[in-house]
């Protein structure tokens, strides 16, 4: 509301009786509106397709932003919030689908380098890049404010191969060759005690039982996760169930 101290004079103006165009002229830059809003096409952890010089080699850049990965803080090892080693499979399997890669594909030669921290002060960047030829794939971050300074955290490659039918694995013979059976709250106190602090997001053991040489678990993924996340590949979460110790 405007108060005017004396009165003011002015000429009449009728309104435009066409429909209004509704145009934008809102000033910013593809950087800043990007920053701002993200890109809900963009895979999660790929992030921004960037331009290269040849067709063979492909980047992507992308922000371990807290807000946007809720499920990060989740995965705590000896306290530190870590990124998880499932992460880089993913990575992978991501990979594949947005270089249009036209065949199935397994991953090969995963080589984990230096653990990726990510501190609560922190929104590490990451840059993952593609060889379309060798078909090998590098995940490397650095920190938000320095941008000089990459560090490697993980390699590996795609093999581009015909699968024939996987074997079908019979339930109830595993479940008679695992008898004993261990309760999800003992399952993660133990792993607590061994320095693996799973939050909520990583809590998807319901029912567990170990054999001599093999377990059956059954697991179901986060909510939030199974609901809102289309984009990945595979579920991570469950990934990391799966290379737990026990």
């Amino acid at each position: 509301m405007i108060f005017f101290k004396k009165k003011v004079i002015g000429n009449y103006v009728r309104l435009p009786s066409y429909p209004w165009q509704r145009e934008t002229y809102w000033n910013e830059s593809e950087e800043s509106l990007y920053d701002r809003l993200g890109n809900s096409e963009e895979h999660p952890l790929l992030g921004q397709r960037l331009t290269t010089p040849t067709s063979n080699n492909l980047s992507w850049e992308s922000t371990l932003n807290q807000n946007f990965l809720p499920y990060l803080v989740d995965h705590r090892i000896e306290g530190l919030v870590i990124l998880p080693g499932a992460a880089y499979i993913e990575i992978g399997l991501a990979i594949h689908k947005e270089a249009d890669e036209k065949k199935a594909c397994a991953l090969e030669g995963i080589e984990l380098h230096r653990a990726l921290v990510i501190d609560a002060n922190d929104e590490p960047v990451l840059h993952l890049s593609y060889d379309k030829k060798t078909h090998e794939y590098a995940v490397h971050s650095r920190t938000r404010d320095d941008k000089s300074n990459w560090t490697l955290h993980a390699t590996g490659s795609l093999s581009l191969l015909q699968f024939s039918g996987a074997d079908q694995l019979n339930l109830d013979d595993i479940r008679g060759r695992c008898q004993a059976s261990v309760d999800s709250d003992t399952l993660y106190a133990q792993l607590h005690e061994r320095g693996l602090q799973y939050g909520p997001y990583f809590r998807c053991i319901r029912h567990f039982w170990k054999g001599t040489d093999e377990v059956l678990a059954q697991i179901e993924g986060h909510q939030v996760l199974s609901t809102d996340d289309d984009d990945y590949q595979c579920d991570s979460l469950v990934l990391i169930i799966l290379k737990k110790p026990i």
